[in-house]
């Protein structure tokens, strides 16, 4: 799916990425400001594509070209309007569209001028996901820190290869402000460049700052609690309507009885994918990995028209399995063909615990 600002002749050259959030408790709230810039020698129609699907609802939106500004106001679909500071006759005039998913929000902004500098600012809503009931997750996607496309990285062609590089340069800021209810400790698995201030135990200021020349992966941040989560409850009203709305968030806690060894086997598909999105599979088997519990024996089978094992038979998880799991998934590539389930998956039954 593409994400980014894109004209006719393919995506505009993004010059840099700035992203601030706010987490509080349970919840995020995260403005996003991606600056492009037309090096064209023509005026160009283009279009801005967001996925939505990974986030609670989008908050705020505005476009910034040539020092006119205009803001969305964000409605129902079936009503949605745009209200802008600057003359209705402008040549900047974008418009919020119905794509054919409705998981995308799509804006079109029009006669963009050459050497000009398109900004956009989105804000959004979120929620800190809950792991084995002491911990948060949360996450910034690809398509806020590293927007591109499904085609990015399918070409064989070296000049093709250089062009994405020079149009995948940018410079990327992240600045996240946390106050969680409990102390916490955290880590940041997906990038290990990362500056933390942490105030007291649970108070931390977050930054990354970097020049990129490749495509990000998701930028991940866990929350490990350090003591036991109490049930906690926000009442919130609303300045103009003086409507209420309450959160109430709670962490369940379950004992589990094992009754013997437990194995996973991952099964990973392979074939007739692209690049991009054998990366996106990477990355959630990653994030499924650190997620195993101690005792758990684990093992890897990726497949296509033939299949390949991390090992032989089912490993016990720990740091030193982790590593090798972690090799193993990075190492796999796209295998052409049709997928043939039915071997790997009499593999994987041969040599049980």
């Amino acid at each position: 799916m593409q994400s980014g600002l894109w004209s006719e002749e393919g995506r505009v050259p993004l010059a840099s990425i700035s992203v601030k959030g706010k987490i509080r408790d349970y919840l995020a709230e995260v403005q996003v400001n991606q600056r492009y810039i037309h090096r064209g020698n023509e005026p160009i129609e283009t279009t801005f594509k967001f996925p939505l699907d990974l986030f609670g609802a989008l908050i705020g939106f505005s476009v910034t070209v040539d020092g006119k500004t205009v803001e969305a106001k964000i409605t129902p679909r079936s009503v949605t309007e745009v209200s802008s500071p600057t003359s209705k006759q402008t040549p900047l005039s974008p418009s919020l569209e119905e794509d054919n998913q409705p998981e995308l929000f799509v804006c079109s902004i029009s006669d963009v001028q050459p050497n000009k500098e398109v900004d956009l600012e989105l804000r959004y809503a979120t929620e800190l996901v809950v792991e084995h009931g002491a911990s948060l997750r949360f996450v910034l996607p690809p398509s806020v820190i590293s927007p591109g496309s499904s085609e990015d990285n399918t070409s064989n062609n070296s000049a093709n290869q250089d062009d994405h590089t020079e149009e995948t340069k940018h410079q990327l800021n992240i600045e996240l402000d946390v106050e969680l209810p409990e102390e916490f400790s955290l880590d940041t698995p997906t990038h290990k460049d990362v500056s933390i201030k942490k105030d007291n135990g649970h108070v931390a200021l977050i930054k990354l700052n970097k020049d990129s020349d490749k495509r990000e992966p998701s930028f991940v941040i866990l929350f490990n609690m350090k003591g036991s989560v109490q049930p906690w409850v926000c009442v919130s009203k609303h300045q103009s309507s003086g409507v209420r709305a309450a959160l109430l968030s709670f962490f369940p806690q379950f004992e589990v009885k094992r009754q013997g060894p437990s194995e996973i086997v991952f099964m990973l598909d392979r074939s007739g994918i692209t690049n991009l999105l054998l990366q996106n599979v990477k990355e959630a088997v990653q994030l499924f990995l650190r997620s195993l519990s101690p005792g758990v024996h684990f093992n890897i089978i990726a497949f296509g028209s033939t299949f390949i094992k991390m090992s032989k038979t089912s490993v016990e998880y720990n740091q030193q399995s982790l590593d090798m799991a972690n090799q193993f998934v990075e190492k796999m590539n796209v295998e052409p063909g049709r997928s043939k389930l039915m071997e790997p998956l009499s593999e994987s039954s041969l040599h049980p615990l």
